[in-house]
């Protein structure tokens, strides 16, 4: 879905319902894409009608097309040298990341790729060779870590206490396609590919987390080679 063209502002209305009781470390909260957490417990019919605008921040980024902020995915209990914090963290179209406090919309740090290529093809509204996969966040132990698709296609790996790469970044996706929100099972990192920008066919990309392997497709016909995952069919 494309999002509209909004002022670069994010407020804590549309982070706090993942906040307070468990992670909202992907798009939907979990690999079904529920868009439900089931350890929330301080949000109930009572209170919800009392919710309200606790802070805003301007984020430095520029809209391309119709994309300009992704989703916030949040992760709490995060080890710093300052103690514990939840931070959110937010993909924005001109190939940026941010990662900022979220009960406080303090700015921890913004990380801006560098697309390598040009695109094949204009950018227009279905294909605006920008970020347009949300974020997803992933603990193992005490380690705190960030997915991201870059425009060029390329996946990062990021600290997410410095916005650092945690491993070099992996040709995941065709340069420029159109991916969407990244999404984690049994050590599987997933994304799909849809409406054919820049000559990528529409695909279901899976690739092993734990190793430097490029994310592959099954073929929708023999002679494509090896590969991992589902084709699908048409722009869809």
């Amino acid at each position: 879905m494309n999002r509209k063209v909004l002022p670069l502002t994010y407020g804590l209305l549309v982070l706090l319902y993942p906040l307070g009781a468990d992670d909202w470390s992907s798009y939907g909260h979990d690999p079904q894409l529920t868009g439900w957490s089931p350890k929330e417990t301080d949000i109930n019919r009572e209170n919800v009608g009392s919710m309200s605008l606790l802070w805003k921040t301007h984020l430095d980024n520029q809209p391309r097309e119709l994309n300009s902020l992704t989703e916030a995915i949040v992760s709490e209990w995060v080890i710093t040298d300052k103690g514990m914090k939840e931070i959110a963290v937010v993909g924005g179209a001109a190939d940026n990341l941010f990662a900022l406090e979220a009960p406080t919309g303090k700015l921890l740090w913004k990380k801006t790729f560098t697309a390598e290529g040009t695109p094949r093809d204009k950018p227009h509204w279905l294909c605006p060779n920008a970020v347009n996969a949300t974020p997803l966040i992933r603990k193992d132990d005490l380690s705190v870590s960030v997915y991201a698709i870059s425009s060029d296609g390329k996946l990062h790996v990021l600290n997410i206490l410095n916005g650092e790469d945690m491993k070099p970044p992996l040709q995941f996706v065709p340069p420029f396609s159109k991916s969407w929100s990244l999404n984690l099972a049994d050590d599987v990192l997933y994304t799909t590919i849809s409406q054919g920008c820049n000559g990528a066919r529409s695909c279901l990309r899976a690739g092993p987390e734990r190793t430097q392997r490029q994310a592959e497709v099954l073929p929708s016909r023999p002679g494509w080679g090896r590969y991992l995952g589902t084709c699908g069919r048409g722009d869809q």
